[in-house]
Formats: C-alpha cells, structure tokens, sequence
C-alpha cells in the first residue's frame, strides 16, 4: 500500500479486495437461508457479507477488527457518527461541481473540507477509544498506533496520523473559522421594492447587506404573505423586473466567493474522496456488533468461528441454532425456548441425510447450518457455543419452488433442472443444502431419484445436508457408502421425536442427531395429524355408532 493511502478494514494489505477469487452467494440461496432477512434487518453491505470469502488471512483481519468493535462501547458510537459524515461528505464531493455559480462551487468545496476535518478527528478518537491509555506512547499524532489494536485499526490510526501531520492539513485547520467567517458575515440584507398600482413588487433593489439575521417579521412580510423560516421574508417572484436585484445579489455575493475561492485553491491537493470507502466497512462492522447484541441479549451464545484449511473440508458446530427464530420475537426466553443442536461434518461423515416428522425442525435446522458458514466466511461471529469450519467455494441450496410449475410434471422438471444447474457449479470444497428435493412426484420415484442425488453428493465429494420425509432414503446410507466411491461419507440423521406414555401420538423434541430413520414413529404422526390413526378411526366410529343399537337386518339373518 503506498505511503497515504487510505488502509481497508476488511482486506490486510497484502489482499487487495479486487485480486481476490471469491464466488458470491447468490440471491436465492440468501432467500433460502433468510440470510436476505438478516442483512436488510441490520444493514449489512451485501458485497462483503455474500462474498464468500476463501482466504483465510482475511477473514481472521476481519475478526479481529471485530473483536476490537465488540469490545468498545465508545468505538461503536464513534464509528455511528462517522458514518453518517461519510455520506454527506460523498454528496459534496459527488455534487460540487454541478453548482452553477462561483459561490456555490466555493461553498460546497467549504464544506467538503470542513465535514474532511471533522471525521479524520472522529477517526483519530475513534482509534484512541480502543486503545489501553497507559499503552499510548509518547509523540503526538504521528507516533505509532498502540499494538494492542487490530491490524485493520493500526492501519487506519497510521493513516489518520500521516494526514493529521501534514503541515497542509494543519493550516487547513487553522484557516477554516476564518473561512467560514467571510461568509457568516454575509447574514441578511435590505431590500427597496417598488409597488404597482395593485401594490404589487414592481421592482426591487439591494440597499444593504448586514452580518445579523432579521429576528422579527418586516412590515413587508406581513404584507405580502412572506413567510418566516428563522427570520421573515419577503417573496418575489423571478420577473423580468427582478432580474436587476438578482445581478445585484449575485455580484455582491460574488465579492464573498472571490477570495474564498482564492483561499480554498492553496488546499486543492488536499482530497477528500478516498475516505469513502471507509462508509461501507464500518456499516459492515456496526451491523455485525448489532446482530452481536441482538443475540446476547437475548440470551444466546454467538461465538468466534476457528477457521480451519480448506482441504480438511470440515464443519464443526456446537450448539447451533438459527438466528431467524431468535429474531422472531415469537419467544418470550429465547434461551430457554428454541433448540440448539450440533453437526460434525469430518471424514467421518460430510454427508447427512435429514429425516424426520414435518415440521420437526429440519429446514431451521438446515438454515441454521447455511447462516453460520456464510456469516463465519465474512469474517463475522456465528450463532453457536463453538465452532470451527473449512471456507466453502460454493454455498448453494436447493428449496421447494412453489412458482415451480402448476402440474407435477411441470415442478418434477424444475426441481430436476435446479439440481443440475447445482452440480454443474459445486466441487468438494462446497456445502449444498438441499430441503424436501424431488417431493413432487410419487414416493417410490421420489425415493428413487432421491437416492441418485445422495449417490452424486458423495461422488463429488462435497459437504451437504438432504433434508427429506423420505426415512427409506435414510435407511439406505451405508448401501450408498458401499457402492459408490468418494471422500465424503453419508451418514443418517433425524430429528428426534418422543412418543410420549404407551407410545400414543408424538411429541416433536426438535433434537437432531445422527441416527437411523425411526419411520414408524413418523408414520404414527401422520395418521394421528390425519385423525386416520386406529385409535382416531375407533373414536369415531364410537361416536356416531353407540353400542346398543339395534342389529342390522344382514346380522339378523346371519
């Protein structure tokens, strides 16, 4: 990085942000995954939460810069008035020169430079907030940042210190209430009108020009319906008759922007624009320390994700859960509320064939997966007590389309196009979340299909989840392991259910963990939520047909 240059707080120096190969999430998945939710809800830059980032040097810088945002109350409320400067210092560098006259020009070139010198000192406090104050070593703005800081902050506090050293910068500083005063001088002024014979304005001329503002309304004013936005005005309508007090107003005016242009010209080296960048890194971190504490609050653990090399190709979570639930408001204790669960994708197992009773947590489970890779590859903490995780090339789902198609014939394609699409683009470094695939045909051709997948997913070798009704899929994993050679072992999970007292209907635990199908159970559930269950139908049949009624003729004659 040259010597001056602005220092990014999401990519080291040795990254540059444009060199690096990253495939982005795209917008369906983030759909699936509700992780599309997550980044509006807390204004997460899109680029840099689904860039997917592989590089392990960059995600670290950006935890740590984190780490430092999370532990400073006072960073976060610097950062939060930065950014709003940042914007308005983006509008006058991109409107300066739009402004049509020499005055204008000057004062938005004012402005520029003014809202330039505010955020630097923001910046350099930002800087110091988070720094140990006994470690501060001597030397003024220029000494070395304190190395407690994170990377990413010590390169900005080296920037802000090069800056706030430059002897431009520095007569920028001493100059500006000058600057500003040449042109508070220039507060109001007195204005001659000449009425018609309907005591309309006719015409009008500059009497005077004063460096107060008028405090209560003229004569005029109430006269002629001016109205009063911090002192009262007369209206005037653009005429032709008023073009004089307009070249009047201008060239006094003028007189002002002449010397300020003048003054503004010995800071022309002086630019503004390359800390704008800086607005959409430190959203990035504000939101990230907002999601932090959302969650804490709530009771939940969020933690920083070990980032592990690519070719162990694993995915390590304890205690996962899905944000979305969390964020719901739907749970009054969050904590004690919503089910946290683990996954350990390793040699042993990369592949897990989901199963389990509908609605019995298996796409919140599956989401939950999705978000904490995605979040963990940005570089920021994951919903989980412990994790530790590969960077995934691709992070790609396949979810029911419900504007798939309206026949079945016509969805069965759909979905088989998506899978398609799906392996044509994944390798054995991604992570494929599949939910309730091939569901719209028949059962034996689901399973069929179904099956063909799993065979593909371990072929490739990449890890994945195929959250499924079909329990006859999970049964049949070591028969896919067996037959079919690759890296990735599939292995049976499911969602665990309790049958309750003498096995009578079934009670969702929302535990998942490997373990083969328990399909009885799940077909249990379904005739019970169908009141077709034998217990049901006997129930039923009891209600409408009482036990003394009178025999039938047919079993009369039996």
């Amino acid at each position: 990085m040259a010597e001056g240059t602005l220092p990014s707080l999401c990519f080291p120096v040795t990254r540059a942000s444009g060199d690096l190969a990253t495939r982005r999430l795209s917008e369906q998945a983030a759909a699936d995954l509700a992780i599309d939710t997550l980044q509006r809800r807390f204004r997460l830059p899109a680029e840099l939460l689904y860039g997917l980032c592989q590089d392990h040097e960059v995600i670290r810088y950006r935890q740590d810069v984190l780490a430092d945002v999370l532990a400073s109350a006072e960073l976060r409320r610097v950062f939060a008035e930065v950014v709003p400067m940042l914007r308005e210092l983006a509008y006058y560098t991109k409107t300066r020169k739009e402004q049509s006259s020499t005055l204008q020009q000057a004062v938005w070139r004012l402005g520029e430079l003014e809202t330039y010198v505010v955020c630097l000192q923001s910046l350099a406090d930002a800087v110091t907030s988070v720094a140990d104050a006994n470690a501060d070593p001597p030397g003024g703005a220029a000494a070395a940042p304190p190395q407690s800081l994170s990377a990413g902050l010590q390169s900005l506090a080296r920037f802000v210190a090069e800056r706030q050293a430059d002897p431009i910068y520095r007569r920028l500083q001493e100059e500006l209430p000058a600057l500003r005063g040449g042109l508070k001088r220039r507060a109001s002024v007195t204005i001659g009108v000449n009425l018609d014979a309907q005591l309309r304005p006719a015409e009008a001329t500059l009497l005077r020009v004063h460096d107060t503002r008028f405090e209560d309304p003229p004569l005029l004013a109430r006269l002629f319906g001016g109205r009063s936005v911090g002192s009262a005005h007369v209206k005037l309508e653009r005429t032709s008759n008023m073009a004089p007090l307009l070249g009047e107003l201008e060239r006094v005016l003028g007189a002002v922007a002449r010397p300020l242009a003048r003054s503004l010209g010995q800071f022309v080296r002086m630019q503004v624009r390359d800390l704008l960048p800086l607005e959409r890194e430190i959203a990035f971190y504000l939101g990230a320390s907002k999601l932090y504490e959302a969650l804490s609050d709530a009771g939940m653990a969020i933690c920083r994700p070990e980032i592990r090399p690519p070719e162990s190709r694993s995915l390590r979570l304890e205690g996962v859960y899905n944000v979305e639930l969390v964020l719901s408001g739907k749970y009054p204790s969050p904590a004690a509320d919503i089910v946290a669960n683990d996954l350990d994708m390793d040699a042993d197992g990369r592949i897990a064939v989901l199963t389990g009773p509908n609605q019995g947590g298996k796409t919140t489970y599956t989401r939950a997966i999705g978000m904490a890779q995605v979040l963990a590859q940005a570089g920021l903490h994951v919903p989980a007590r412990a994790a530790s995780l590969s960077p995934c090339d691709v992070v790609a789902t396949h979810f029911p389309n419900e504007e798939g198609g309206s026949l079945e014939g016509g969805r069965l394609a759909e979905e088989a196009g998506r899978l398609a699409e799906l392996f044509g683009s994944a390798t054995d470094q991604s992570l494929l979340l599949l939910n309730e695939s091939l569901a719209s045909t028949s059962p034996s051709e689901s399973l069929y299909l179904a099956e063909d997948v799993v065979r593909g997913l371990r072929y490739l070798g990449a890890r994945a989840v195929y959250a499924t009704h079909l329990h006859e899929l999970g049964a049949r994993v070591d028969q896919v392991n067996a037959q079919v050679p690759g890296r990735s072992t599939v292995v049976s999970m499911a969602a665990a259910v309790d049958t309750g007292d003498g096995g009578n209907g079934v009670r969702r635990t929302y535990r998942i963990s490997p373990s083969p199908p328990v399909g009885l159970s799940y077909a249990r559930d379904i005739a019970d939520r169908y009141e077709i269950s034998f217990e049901r139908l006997r129930a039923r049949i009891d209600h409408h047909q009482p036990k003394d009624a009178p025999p039938s003729p047919s079993d009369q004659r039996s």
